[in-house]
């Protein structure tokens, strides 16, 4: 039994240094297709990737028939890159790391106004006497000049590949990019229905119009620098950054931060720990976070926020609305007041800054929270000092209640 367990421990010992001599070999030589060495920007890496197929398809034929473009790489992991040709054909071509059977390539039919390239299932690892390397590919699809809005619908879906493009997408229908754990990257897409998912790859936009517009992710990250439409973005853990927005918004996120530029309409923003920051907002705003911050640079229009233990932050803007935290701060600084405020907190403070010319009925209810405005003239204390009540201006239009339990208010002139 002691003889049988020292040859299996030498055998075991010698295959483990033949398998690391192998890959030891394919690190190391310029043949084959390598280890994991793709070009992700669309340029195959010299001696790795090799041309297995090219199909044509002329323009004639596309403006004759072609209407939509689908591409389905759900069996494997290939990228797919797109730019802009040179000649009066589409150009499809793939690229592979390995030698293929007629039956892994990818198979492109134009039939019934669609072009259809869809892939083949593919091994994980192929092995020659001094390789071992994953099998891997992309698609490179060149577009010839089309006229505006020439193409209804773009429809591409990868497992673990990237999906970018160089050139913008005028659809008249749809588009949806889906992929796993690559990145999605476009220009412009314009289109009535837009939808991009990753689970953990990034989302890149620079400008994105639409009629509904949805993309989500996971564990990655989400940057827009331009939209129009109704927006709805979402991510668990990655970061949502968007520059700017016309049409309504909802962005939702579980720790991942919001960083926003100028959005124009009804803005709905909630995150559990991620902080959110908007820059300038025009319209209603609903932000809701549970130990992150919410602050809004500037802000023209309503809003309603909510925290339980961060900060609220309204720094500059005209408008009214609701802000209530549990532990955390309140700041609201309005150069214009066109509404009833609403502020509770328990134990943070309140900070506030009004206009000289604000007419308003103020309401202040503490436990041991004391009070203190530009206007203590005009309000009846306790004698406690941590309830005040009173007019301010001759008619007092709107009506301002702060209720904290050990937190302080504090209104100062704007």
């Amino acid at each position: 039994m002691k003889n049988l367990k020292i040859v299996m421990i030498v055998f075991l010992s010698c295959f483990t240094l033949f398998l690391c001599s192998m890959l030891g070999i394919a690190l190391a030589s310029g043949s084959g297709s390598g280890w994991f060495l793709h070009n992700r920007e669309g340029n195959s890496t010299p001696g790795r990737y090799s041309l297995v197929q090219e199909k044509e398809i002329p323009i004639a034929d596309i403006e004759d028939v072609l209407k939509e473009i689908h591409i389905d790489f759900g069996m494997n992991s290939h990228d797919v890159y797109f730019y802009q040709g040179d000649s009066d054909a589409l150009v499809i071509r793939e690229y592979l790391n390995y030698t293929p059977d007629e039956g892994q390539l990818s198979t492109v039919a134009l039939e019934s106004r669609e072009l259809v390239i869809r892939g083949k299932r593919q091994g994980f690892f192929s092995f020659s006497l001094f390789s071992f390397q994953s099998q891997d590919g992309y698609v490179e699809i060149y577009l010839p000049d089309l006229p505006e809005y020439a193409l209804e619908s773009l429809w591409v879906k990868t497992v673990s590949g990237q999906i970018r493009s160089e050139v913008p997408f005028p659809l008249q229908d749809r588009f949806q990019a889906t992929s796993t754990s690559g990145d999605i990257t476009f220009p412009t897409v314009m289109a009535g229905t837009f939808q991009a998912t990753s689970t953990s790859g990034d989302i890149y936009f620079q400008s994105i119009e639409a009629d509904t517009l949805s993309l989500t992710t996971t564990s990655g990250d989400i940057l827009l620098e331009q939209t129009a439409g109704t927006v709805k973005c979402s991510t668990t853990s990655g970061e949502i950054t968007l520059s700017k927005a016309k049409g309504d918004t909802t962005v939702s996120s579980t720790s991942g931060d919001m960083d926003l530029g100028t959005l124009e309409g009804q803005m709905s923003l909630s995150s559990t720990s991620g902080d959110i920051s908007l820059q300038g907002g025009t319209g209603h705003l609903h932000a809701s976070t549970v130990s992150g911050d919410v602050r809004s640079d500037y802000l023209d229009g309503d809003f309603q926020l909510n925290t339980t233990s961060g900060t609220l932050s309204v720094l500059d803007g005209k408008g009214c609305g609701k802000a209530s935290s549990v532990s955390g701060d309140i700041r609201i600084c309005l150069q214009e007041l066109n509404g009833d405020l609403a502020i509770s907190t328990t134990s943070g403070y309140v900070d506030c800054k009004l206009p000289g010319d604000t007419s308003l009925s103020l309401e202040f209810k503490s436990v041991s929270g004391d009070c203190s405005t530009f206007f203590d003239e005009a309000l009846s204390f306790n004698k406690k000092g941590n309830q005040a009540k009173g007019q301010y201006g001759s008619d007092p239009a709107w009506n301002m209640s702060v209720s904290t339990t050990s937190g302080d208010l504090r209104i100062l002139e704007y």
